[in-house]
Formats: C-alpha cells, structure tokens, sequence
C-alpha cells in the first residue's frame, strides 16, 4: 500500500511512444464492461476523430481507468449512463471529455477535488490519490485537466491534449 501510494505522489515520469486513442479507451471500456454491466452502467463511446498520440500509454489507461471508476462510484441511479467522446479541437488538439449522470460534486469539494489525499468518499480504502496523479499525469503530457459537476446531475472529466502531442489525426467514420 505505501509503494502504491508513494507511486502516485511521486513526479510523473513519461515513457513515451505512439498512442492509438481509440484502441486505448476501448481497451478501458473493455476491461470495466462487465462490472458496469452488472450495476446497470451502459458506456456510450463517440469518436469523432482518430487518432495517434505520442505519450505514455500505460499511464493514460490509467487516467482513463480511474475517471470511469470515480464515475462508477458516483452513480447511484438504476439507469446509470457514463458517455465518452474523443473530438478534435479548433487549436489542433484533442478533448476526452467522461460525463456520468452520477450524483455529482459540490462547489465545496469541486475546488479540491485534485489535491492529493482529497477524497469525497467515505471508503477506508481510498487514499485521495486518484485524480491528483490524473492531473498530474495529463500535465505532464501537456494537457489539461478540468471537471464540470452539478449536484444531482452528474459530472464531466475533460482531458485536453496539445496538438504538439498529436501525431496523426483523421475523421472518425
């Protein structure tokens, strides 16, 4: 626990090389599918673009992995529906924006939501970790990291990557 814990406090250092995107969140999917299905959690996918991405594949799973597990805990509706959508954006880059219709975040917390060992969840086993290494870890690879959330609605994680990052880009059909 104190390796893993020390793993995601530590600077975050990239091992770089060519990222397919859509692979990388279908992969994500693929792997959570089975537990969501089971809660009655439908993933919708919406690529609207195709692309390569030079970064850190392992470590972006890892953004992915853990935005769809907080969207996850967060919804306590029977008919939870978690979208994702990958678009290009007017600079160039590319947005990864994971909405949930889960319970939301409030102002209150929203502003310290990505401070290490912040946690609105009440389980012995979370540390607050999870998006202070997202934040971290889209940092390094340039980007941004923001979060839209109301009460009672739902919540929206949106991953900007730069276009310097980008590799190749094509319309998605």
């Amino acid at each position: 626990m104190v390796d893993r814990i020390r793993a995601k406090t530590e600077e975050i250092v990239l091992k770089e090389t060519n990222v397919e995107m859509i692979n990388l969140i279908t992969d994500c999917v693929r792997g959570v599918e089975k537990i969501f299905n089971a809660r009655g959690i439908k993933i919708k996918t919406e690529f609207k673009v195709d692309t390569i991405l030079y970064g850190d594949p392992i470590l972006l799973k890892e953004v992915v992995n853990n935005i769809l597990n907080n969207a996850m805990e967060a919804i306590v509706v029977t008919e939870g529906l978690i979208h994702i959508q990958m678009f290009k954006m007017k600079n160039g880059g590319i947005s990864i924006e994971i909405t949930d219709n889960g319970v939301g975040i409030s102002k209150e917390e929203l502003n310290r939501i990505m401070e290490p060992y912040f946690s609105t969840k009440k389980n012995i086993k979370n540390h607050g970790l999870g998006l202070s290494f997202c934040y971290k870890t889209v940092r390094a690879h340039d980007g941004e990291l923001s979060v839209h959330s109301e009460v009672g609605k739902g919540t929206s994680m949106i991953i900007k990557l730069p276009k310097s990052r980008i590799i190749s880009t094509k319309i998605s059909s």
